[in-house]
């Protein structure tokens, strides 16, 4: 079935939005309901922190990933994800039950960060080609445990977590799964893929925020180094990076050699920046939960600038990123298949 007019009807409403808003949370005081435009939170004496994701580079988990940034961006302010609002976009005659696959994404992916869908707008409209979803969070957090990314201190540890380019590869591999398959094979295919459940970076962002976090960031658009620039950009302090240092999952390394891009400029959602006094107990923090987490630089005082230790051994600039590796493939794009082998790593 496809949908005909600009509005779903309340019966596609209550079929594919409301079966999947399911409550979850006691904070909730107003849920969503024909006829209700907004909902309510209880957040007793907690901070009250939002953010607005849109999710635009995907074709592929557009409802998962919706979910994960939200959730993800709050994280890294040590809050915890409470309620989330949805505004979704589909191309005109779209079909329904690619729309239902969209909002069971989500649910799913809720229902697993225990965060209840508060509702939103699902809107059928000529100025989108594909789907377009974007989340808005709500999240509680205490006054004395918020964290900002402007406030990396002189002499503090740099952390990353998890992989860099971790966002860009599943996309990729999603989005170009023939390419991926013929190039690298079908159990590195299988590998990236089943990154997915990697792509939420809340626990590491509470669990950095108790620990001490001076600051923090997640590595989104433009990948792990875009992050660092961000972070150290909004602190106003210089730093030296070690790109020996930063973790990228070989199956990444891999694909991006065979793309020629970059995985430290690629979308790296999942991954964390964290900078603290001590990395290493950082580090061992995080693991008692499971997360991996690796020290790639020191912040400087701002007059030092914003270097990289190179691989070849040279330092150069960090550089401010100019957009992010995923929008430099395309189908059109795509170089002949050919099958990555160890000697050419």
């Amino acid at each position: 079935m496809r949908i005909q007019t600009e509005k779903l009807t309340n019966e596609q409403l209550q079929r594919i939005i409301s079966d999947y808003a399911k409550p979850l949370r006691d904070e909730v005081a107003v849920r969503p309901a024909r006829g209700e435009d907004c909902a309510a939170l209880w957040f007793r004496d907690n901070l009250c922190v939002m953010t607005m994701n849109p999710v635009t580079t995907a074709r592929h988990d557009i409802g998962r990933l919706a979910v994960h940034a939200g959730c993800n961006s709050v994280a890294a302010c040590g809050a915890e994800p409470i309620a989330m609002g949805l505004s979704l976009l589909v191309p005109m005659h779209y079909e329904e039950h690619r729309l239902r696959a969209i909002m069971q994404q989500v649910q799913k992916t809720a229902e697993y960060m225990h965060v209840e869908i508060l509702g939103g707008r699902t809107e059928v409209t000529d100025a989108v080609t594909r789907p377009v979803l974007s989340s808005t969070i709500l999240a509680a957090c205490m006054q004395d445990k918020l964290v900002k990314a402007s406030e990396a201190q002189v002499g503090d540890d740099l952390l990353v977590t998890k992989t860099a380019g971790l966002e860009g590869a599943i996309i990729l591999t999603h989005d170009f799964q023939d390419y991926v398959m013929h190039t690298l094979g079908e159990e590195d295919c299988a590998e990236i893929l089943g990154l997915t459940d990697q792509l939420s970076a809340v626990a590491e962002g509470l669990t950095a925020a108790r620990a001490g976090a001076t600051a923090m960031l997640e590595a989104k658009e433009g990948g792990v180094l875009a992050a660092v620039y961000a972070l150290c950009q909004e602190s106003r302090c210089g730093v030296q990076v070690e790109e020996r240092e930063i973790p990228v999952l070989e199956q990444t390394q891999k694909l991006c050699q065979a793309l020629m891009i970059d995985p430290l400029r690629l979308a790296s959602a999942g991954c964390l920046l964290i900078t603290t006094p001590d990395g290493k107990t950082m580090m061992r923090e995080l693991r008692k939960y499971g997360i991996p987490a690796a020290v790639i630089g020191k912040i400087h005082p701002y007059a030092y600038g914003m270097q990289v230790a190179c691989r070849d051994g040279q330092t150069r600039p960090l550089g401010h990123a100019c957009g992010d590796e995923l929008t430099k493939v395309s189908r059109a794009t795509l170089p002949p298949f050919e099958p990555i082998t160890p000697n050419m790593l």
